[in-house]
């Protein structure tokens, strides 16, 4: 005996339709649009490309940061928003930071940040963070 899920999948219908992505033919449910997970990710990706390419994405957006670190200027120079990241202080955006433009450009912007203790704080998040980098590609 089948269970409820199963029979309420089977009970959908489904139609040919053609792939947005592949322009293959699939059979598939009424709201489907692409054939396979590939073609959806793909898609997805070609959507997030031309949304950087146009200036729609905020770099803080598409790191995938906590908080909107360029919310008033999307084309904020790198130094701008290294030095934003920094009095920020938030440790898993450090990480995204120096994971994107790399130890040496954080640890140069570090003189840049004004508060001594901001500093300090700051200082030693992008040290632990570049340390465990280095275990993560050691162990690899």
């Amino acid at each position: 005996m089948k269970n409820i899920g199963q029979q309420l999948s089977l009970a959908r219908t489904r139609v040919l339709k053609e792939c947005e992505c592949c322009q293959r033919p699939f059979n598939g449910l009424k709201i489907a649009v692409y054939c396979s997970e590939s073609c959806r990710q793909k898609a997805k990706y070609q959507r997030t490309k031309a949304r950087i390419s146009r200036g729609d994405t905020s770099l803080s957006e598409l790191l995938g940061m906590a908080k909107p670190y360029d919310w008033s200027n999307r084309n904020m120079p790198s130094k701008a928003f290294i030095v934003s990241v920094l009095n920020g202080g938030y440790l898993k955006d450090i990480a995204k930071c120096v994971r994107h433009f790399g130890s040496r450009q954080v640890t140069a912007r570090l003189n840049d940040v004004a508060d001594p203790l901001l500093h300090r704080v700051a200082e030693r998040k992008v040290r632990n963070t570049v340390i465990a980098i280095e275990r993560v590609h050691a162990k690899a």
